[in-house]
């Protein structure tokens, strides 16, 4: 575990995405295909975000990684209901090389976090939610664990409950299992008086677009 946690450690990055208010600031973690997954929250969009980026404006957020590098990233998903985006790299034809060298060599040297594929989420008919153990990485460079919980599957959520509470700053970061497999991203920090210890995160077995999933556990492109 010990292992583990470094790995997840060195993969997960703080998140700027608000131009707005450069001292809001949220978490992120990698994973395969060249991907960061965050919280919806903890980036600055609006209705036309979309279409901007369709129309071929330039849209970017900035993360800073474990070691203090400041790079720039590009939206490749947002869903607000949920509270899930993905982030990935900037089109290297429309970006300057040096932007997109750095993060790529991030990627060189950064193990992505494997995503947990919800086999072992039991039977779908069974009576009793599923409990497991989950370790989430704070904003403070700790590990705050807990136990989280399954509803009806097919569900885009799990429930989660943590010994410590969880301050509003972790949004984004990592919710790991016991084996290490990254089961969801925080999105109830910022409770009441900007903690809780309790609430929804996106299930990302679920949340996310089929497609991408399978890519970020490696199956298919």
């Amino acid at each position: 575990m010990e292992d583990i946690r470094s790995d997840v450690a060195a993969a997960t990055v703080k998140v700027r995405g608000y131009q707005s208010d450069i001292d809001k600031v949220g978490l992120g973690v990698l994973v395969e295909g060249g991907y960061l997954v965050t919280a919806a929250h903890c980036l600055e969009y609006d209705n036309d975000t979309g279409a901007r980026i369709t129309l071929g404006e330039h849209v970017f957020y900035e993360i800073e990684t474990a070691w203090g590098e400041k790079l720039n990233v590009a939206p490749v998903f947002i869903e607000s209901i949920s509270d899930i985006a993905v982030l990935g790299p900037l089109d290297r034809y429309s970006y300057d090389e040096e932007w997109t060298a750095a993060y790529e060599a991030f990627l060189g040297r950064t193990r992505p976090v494997p995503l947990w594929d919800g086999r072992n989420a039991g039977p779908p008919s069974s009576p009793v939610p599923e409990e497991f153990g989950i370790h989430i990485r704070s904003h403070k460079k700790a590990w705050i664990s807990g136990k989280a919980t399954i509803g009806k599957a097919g569900q885009p959520y799990i429930w989660i409950k943590t010994e410590e509470r969880i301050e509003g700053g972790t949004s984004g970061g990592p919710i790991i299992n016991d084996s290490g497999q990254l089961v969801g991203v925080v999105t109830t920090a910022g409770g009441y008086l900007g903690m809780t210890n309790e609430g929804h995160a996106p299930l990302l077995r679920y949340a996310l677009p089929a497609g991408i999933f399978r890519e970020m556990c490696g199956t298919e492109p």
